[in-house]
């Protein structure tokens, strides 16, 4: 993929379990993204944000997310999804086709003909590329055919998270898939650590992972939940680049810092964060707000 060919640093830390941060899953918001048209949808995301790095596109579900429809920009430091000849609409409650993604990027809801799947599907597959990167095992779970991938991926998530999936869903498997599966124990990530790779993992790395990798589509992180996945580090709502460019071409401003929609996080969070980083400029922390498109203000 090439993401790791340029040094970069990433700073995640892993000091609490993620559910003291966001809270029970059934309470978390989820962002809405609504689009007449495929085109109308393409020009919102080139046009909200301004000048944002990074864009959530949903409920829009990309369906084929792997290494080869990625293209990354090292100069100008963007990444680009390609190729949405699988994309659809998401509209909660329909029934969507199974055969769609690469075999070795498909969520366990696609192997189980669980059709009434999410865009959490194309968390799966971005877990999928992770753990690919981070291990130096690219596919990471090398599946023969659609039921054989089944298997790979029960050999290192272990049955019994997938049993208990499959009873949630009232889903059964066919009796001689459910003989190809066997059954197996959870294996530890360790295991898949050696000295060519022990560089790139590291307990942040694998708690992300963690979040990524789970057999129930509901239980895996939200895009919104992967970008402040943090939520613990100021240091991580910080633009470097841009703060750099404003000391040295603007001169004559003064630096403000603003935290937008902090309800996304808990309240000790957003406290911690202007704590630290009221130290170095005034920051204010905005609460989203239906009324008031910018938010209101939380914190002074």
């Amino acid at each position: 993929m090439g993401i790791l060919n340029k040094q970069a640093r990433v700073h995640l830390l892993d000091t609490e379990p993620f559910e003291d941060a966001f809270g029970p899953k059934r309470k978390r918001k989820r962002p809405r993204l609504l689009a007449a048209s495929y085109e109308s949808l393409v020009q919102k995301a080139d046009d909200s944000q301004g000048g944002s790095k990074l864009r959530i596109i949903e409920p829009h579900l990309n369906r084929d997310i792997k290494p080869h429809n990625v293209m990354i920009d090292h100069e100008l430091r963007k990444l680009r999804l390609i190729d949405w000849g699988l994309a659809e609409f998401l509209h909660p409650g329909k029934e969507y086709n199974v055969r769609v993604a690469s075999r070795y990027f498909k969520g366990p809801e696609l192997l189980v003909d669980l059709q009434d799947y999410d865009y959490s599907l194309d968390m799966w597959s971005l877990g999928c590329m992770f753990v690919g990167m981070i291990f130096k095992k690219e596919p990471f779970f090398y599946g023969h055919d659609n039921q054989d991938q089944l298997v790979k991926i029960a050999k290192v998530l272990g049955t019994d998270e997938l049993n208990a999936y499959l009873n949630k869903y009232h889903l059964e498997l066919d009796p001689q898939l459910q003989a190809l599966v066997g059954r197996h124990s959870r294996k530890p990530w360790s295991k898949f650590m050696n000295p060519d790779n022990q560089h790139l993992v590291s307990p942040e790395a694998i708690d992300f992972l963690d979040k990524l990798l789970r057999y129930d589509h509901h239980d895996r992180l939200t895009t919104r939940e992967a970008m402040v996945f943090d939520a613990r580090d100021p240091q991580g709502t910080r633009c470097y680049h841009l703060e750099r460019h404003l000391k040295e071409h603007c001169k004559h401003k003064n630096m403000v810092l603003l935290l937008n929609k902090c309800d996304l996080v808990p309240a000790w969070a957003t406290k911690g964060w202007l704590r630290v980083l009221s130290k170095e400029y005034p920051t204010l922390a905005f609460h989203a707000s239906i009324t008031k498109s910018f938010g209101k203000v939380l914190y002074p």
